[in-house]
């Protein structure tokens, strides 16, 4: 908790030019997150906020009392702070620091809707103008508020764990390259409330863990629905980068909600008729003389004569290009629309006859545009219809479609499918760095790891008595895991310490198969199958870790361990060990010309005594 603090008020000192260096993945964890709070926020020279907990305005130092409700003012280009009628502090900048980042400590602020916010709150003037609060956090409880801010509660906590590493992801490569604000545009951030307590969950069971591919953190960007096919990063946003990034692929998605939605375009979008051009004042601005679909009139006249005072009256073509993105998403689409306008002098420019001027222009989109224009969720357009009135148009999902889709990581989550097969179906080639499972059992883990911070407490049971104080770089050994403490040798002692305070020196990579760990060694076997609900693994790979002696004939095979000698095949359920014949629950497979052998074998044999499978999470612990 000192480094946190100590870390908010270098970011304090810092935050008016606030920048920040691209982190590597071990830094992840320490990053101070910096978020505009806009959403809530539009416009206001005065805001009223309340506390929880003990704040101090460290520019002043002034302190704050829990449970009071404080102003901020903005006054002649300064900042006024008010207890009451009472002026406390008048500065350009305002910061209010808490005792501690927890939900002890709380600013609520009073915008539109009322949110509370854990960390430092900072404010600003923006526009010589107006209040613009500013908070500063750290990321694990930054992405606890953005959590709530993007699913539903209701989802599956898979989807939830997630949709944290991806947030986290996003931020993490962000944080060097852009401002943050609480708005959609970026991620939506809604602050803390102890009703989101399975998103914190979600976060906590998660935390540090980052997506990486080559070794960098990727930007793992998501989206609601992708209709049922994922989106390149060219294909969405074609004047970013030069490629098309592996892991960000056009494919089918089998697991999206799909859902199905219509827009219509009016071929009339102004009538003229009975309107006096002489006299545009009476109706001009009329509600009733609205354009129809005024968003598709305002992108249009944006483009085509964006210094006119004009209408658009009828859009005499619609069309999409049938050339589509890797993605299936619409490219562009041509509009010709005819429009009336004002002269210098504020009177409707008319013809010979004296009636309002048509005047023409022709206009192509691209895919963003014509999704803006025509408020549609997403650009993979299904169907186009013109019609004698009108142009309707059909599309499916919500969203740009890179990435992970939110409802399709749901419906994994709701079959059975843990957090790391989501994430590799939705980034493929991608790494789940600084990984460590939720659930460790005893008897399958024996991993290394140092003592990451001085004077860190081991106690004899998780909630215990401290029996030893931790150095650090000091080597443990991790054995076992009760909640967030790992079970710890180091030296002649075992005993607990909270698992943020050990750095594991191994990274578990999932890419499309299940995760083997033998005897707490993160090593690779081979791929792992799967077949009637029975996980087979690599004989050579099992051998060559534990250095049996592996030998085979076209029917039969041979594995010696020490004095034990078991021989079997692929062709039956009976195998022998040591010359004793026994039955086998299921038979061996050959699979890419390899012995394959199920769990179940391993046992019955004696060539493994124990091991431990995790589906949801995508783990399978051999331990011998």
């Amino acid at each position: 908790m000192i480094k946190r603090i100590i870390l908010l008020v270098v970011m304090l000192l810092l935050i008016s030019s606030f920048s920040v260096q691209n982190k590597n993945v071990a830094e992840a964890a320490d990053m101070i997150v910096p978020v505009t709070l806009k959403e809530e926020i539009v416009n206001l020279t005065t805001l009223t906020f309340s506390l929880k907990g003990s704040f101090t305005e460290v520019i002043s130092g002034e302190s704050l009392l829990a449970g009071k409700t404080y102003t901020v003012k903005v006054e002649n280009g300064y900042l006024e702070l008010y207890d009451g009628s009472k002026l406390i502090t008048r500065r350009s900048n305002l910061s209010l620091q808490p005792a501690s980042v927890s939900p002890s400590h709380l600013t609520t602020l009073n915008g539109k809707v009322k949110r509370s916010y854990m960390g430092t709150m900072n404010f600003r003037i923006e526009g010589f103008k107006y209040i613009r609060p500013v908070n500063v956090l750290p990321l694990e409880e930054y992405v606890q508020g953005v959590l709530p801010g993007e699913l539903h509660g209701n989802f599956h906590i898979h989807a939830m764990r997630a949709q944290a590493i991806a947030a986290r992801s996003y931020v993490t490569y962000a944080l060097s390259r852009n401002l943050i604000n609480d708005t959609t545009s970026f991620q939506r951030y809604v602050g803390y409330s102890p009703e989101f307590h399975d998103f914190i969950k979600a976060t906590y069971e998660t935390a540090g863990k980052v997506l990486t591919y080559n070794g960098k953190t990727i930007d793992a960007t998501y989206y609601s629905s992708n209709g049922g096919h994922t989106e390149t990063n060219l294909g969405a946003w074609p004047g970013g980068n030069t490629v098309n990034l592996p892991y960000y692929p056009a494919k089918v998605d089998p697991y999206d909600e799909k859902p199905l939605y219509s827009r219509s375009v009016s071929k009339t979008q102004v009538s003229l008729l009975g309107l006096d051009v002489n006299n545009p004042t009476a109706w001009w601005d009329s509600p009733n003389n609205v354009e129809v679909n005024s968003k598709f009139a305002t992108q249009v006249k944006r483009m085509a004569i964006p210094t006119e005072e004009a209408k658009v009256v009828d859009v005499t073509s619609f069309t999409i290009s049938d050339e589509r993105t890797e993605g299936k998403r619409v490219k562009r689409a041509d509009v010709t629309f005819t429009y009336i306008k004002k002269d210098a002098s504020g009177k409707v420019v008319t013809d010979e006859k004296g009636e309002a001027k048509k005047f023409s222009e022709k206009v192509t989109l691209t895919g963003d545009q014509f999704r803006f224009a025509v408020e549609l969720n997403s650009t993979f357009v299904t169907s186009f219809v013109t019609t004698t009135s009108e142009y309707k148009i059909t599309a499916l999902g919500n969203g740009h479609g890179v990435g992970m889709s939110q409802t399709g990581a749901n419906k994994m989550s709701n079959s059975g499918k843990g957090f790391r097969e989501i994430l590799a179906f939705y980034y493929p080639g991608t790494t789940i760095t600084n990984d460590r499972s939720t659930i460790i059992p005893t008897t399958a883990l024996q991993v290394k790891g140092t003592i990451n911070y001085e004077g860190t407490n081991i106690r004899k049971t998780p909630s215990g008595e401290v029996i030893s104080k931790g150095k650090l770089g000091q080597s443990v050994t991790v054995v076992g895991k009760s909640g967030v403490m790992f079970k710890v040798k180091t030296g002649t002692i075992t005993g607990y310490i909270n698992e943020h305070y050990v750095d594991i020196h191994q990274t578990i990579s999932y890419k499309k198969e299940i995760t083997p760990i033998t005897s707490g060694q993160i090593l690779y076997l081979g791929t792992i199958v799967s077949k009637n609900n029975t996980l087979y693994v690599p004989m050579p790979g099992l051998a060559s870790r534990y250095k049996m002696k592996l030998s085979s004939t076209s029917s039969n095979f041979t594995v010696v361990d020490g004095t034990r000698k078991v021989v079997a095949s692929h062709l039956s359920k009976y195998a022998t060990v040591n010359g004793k014949k026994i039955l086998l629950t299921a038979k061996p497979e050959k699979y890419y010309n390899r012995i394959y052998v199920p769990l179940a074998f391993l046992k019955q044999t004696g060539l493994s005594t124990s091991n431990y499978e995790e589906k949801a999470e995508q783990v399978l612990w051999i331990n011998k």
